[in-house]
This record gives C-alpha cells, sequence and structure tokens, in this order.
C-alpha cells in the first residue's frame, strides 16, 4: 500500500504540514536582507556629497538654469555610531517633508516618525542622520558607540533657491556589521 497505507498517511501529512509551517521561516532566514539590499545600493558617500556640490556649484554659476532643485534615491552605507544623539531641527524636518512630496509621495507617512538625529562619522567626516523613531529603541540597545553599523537611508537631497544644499540620509533600517 505504501504512502496510501493510513500508517502513513498521518506521518506524510504530519511532515508535510511541518514543512509548510517552517517554510516561511527558513526562506525568510535566506532572504531577510535580499530585499533591503536590492532596493538600496552601496555607495561612496563621500563621492555622493562631492558629487552633489560639484552640481549644486554648476547649478549656481548659471543663473538661466533654475535653482531650486531636489532629488530622492535609496543607499546602503556603513557608518561608525558616535554614542550621540538630538533633536532634529525643525528647519531639516521641513526640508525632509519637501523633498519627500515632490519625490517620493505622501508626507503623512512621515508624521510624527522624525524625532532626533544620530551623529556617525564617515571616512572621517561627522555627520547627523535622522533615524526614523520606530527604530530609535533598537538603535540604542543594539548599536554600540565607536562601532560600524550597515545603515539604509533614504537619501533626500535639495538645493533651494538661496543657495542652500541640503543633503539628509534618513535611516529606514540598520544592520549590525560585525565589526
Amino acid at each position: 500500500m505504501g504512502l496510501f497505507n493510513p500508517k502513513y498517511t498521518f506521518i506524510t501529512n504530519a511532515i508535510f504540514i511541518l514543512f509548510l509551517w517552517a517554510l516561511p521561516f527558513i526562506s525568510g532566514a535566506q532572504n531577510a536582507w535580499e530585499s533591503w539590499d536590492k532596493k538600496y545600493k552601496s555607495v561612496d558617500y563621500t563621492w555622493v556629497l562631492s558629487f552633489e556640490q560639484n552640481y549644486a556649484d554648476s547649478i549656481e554659476k548659471n543663473p538661466s538654469l533654475p535653482q531650486s532643485y531636489c532629488r530622492a534615491d535609496t543607499y546602503k552605507i556603513t557608518a561608525k555610531f558616535m554614542g550621540k544623539y538630538r533633536p532634529i531641527s525643525e528647519h531639516d524636518v521641513a526640508s525632509i517633508y519637501r523633498v519627500f512630496k515632490l519625490r517620493v509621495g505622501n508626507t503623512a507617512q512621515l508624521d510624527g516618525k522624525l524625532v532626533n538625529e544620530y551623529l556617525f562619522t564617515i571616512d572621517g567626516k561627522e555627520l547627523w542622520l535622522p533615524i526614523q523613531n520606530h527604530l530609535e529603541k533598537a538603535f540604542m540597545e543594539e548599536v554600540q558607540t565607536g562601532k560600524e553599523v550597515g545603515i539604509y537611508c533614504l537619501f533626500l537631497n535639495e538645493h533651494t533657491a538661496t543657495y542652500e544644499l541640503l543633503n539628509t540620509l534618513l535611516i529606514s533600517e540598520f544592520r549590525l556589521t560585525g565589526k
């Protein structure tokens, strides 16, 4: 009778149900960061800042071009956490909202999520990066001062009509690097 024997049917069904139950955990463990890594490209942030400054300078030298512009992108960077945080300024929050509205979508997604920014160093340069508030508790518990961490960020770039260049990395997720 083989597998259709009632004695084996129960065992076969039990194994099949166990497999179905475990499948999300097995595939999730293998792909937990895969979707983040596909959506957020690794970049040399020092190069990005240099590129944005050079582009802003070229726009400012040509008054016939519109001076206000913005862009958004998704980046994955590695930075060293310096152990400090502070409230994010209203000025920076306003910039985030302007760029988000023009390049990403409905700003209601941001409401109440921008409270603090954290100090990091990237290639020896200090940068304050805002973090979504639902990540703050886990970030403070898991990331040690002076350690490197992988950061998945929404990059928001704004150049205003008054020639102010704002480059913001809004932390969407983080990943311990093991270093």
